[in-house]
C-alpha cells in the first residue's frame, strides 16, 4: 500500500512561508526579509488576514460607489435620451396593453 499523506510537502510550505514574506514586504517596504523572517507566524498571519479584510472592503466599498450615480450632477445628453426612450417604451406598453384587454 502506498503512502498516504493529507499536509503540505516540505516544498509546498517552504514556497507558502516565503510567499508571505514576499507579500509583507510588498506591504511594507520599510521591512527587511529579515524582519519578516524573525516576525511570530501567529503575528504574521494576523497582519495577513487584516490585509486581506481591508482590502476585501476596500474593494466593497468601491463597487458600491460605482454602482452609485452621483445625483446631485445633471444628466447628460445621452442620459436624457435613455430616460426619454425608456418612458416612451413604457408609455407605447401602457397603451398597447390597454389595446389588449378591450
Amino acid at each position: 500500500m502506498g503512502q498516504r499523506f493529507f499536509g503540505l510537502t516540505s516544498v509546498s510550505k517552504i514556497d507558502l512561508f516565503l510567499r508571505e514574506i514576499q507579500i509583507l514586504m510588498k506591504m511594507y517596504p520599510s521591512m527587511s526579509f529579515w524582519d519578516a523572517y524573525i516576525l511570530p507566524i501567529p503575528i504574521r498571519r494576523w497582519i495577513l488576514e487584516e490585509f486581506n479584510r481591508q482590502t476585501e472592503e476596500d474593494n466593497a466599498r468601491q463597487t458600491k460607489s460605482n454602482n452609485v450615480r452621483d445625483t446631485n450632477r445633471p444628466l447628460t445628453d445621452f442620459e436624457k435620451s435613455i430616460v426619454k426612450a425608456k418612458t416612451q417604451s413604457a408609455s407605447n406598453d401602457g397603451f398597447m396593453a390597454g389595446m389588449r384587454n378591450k
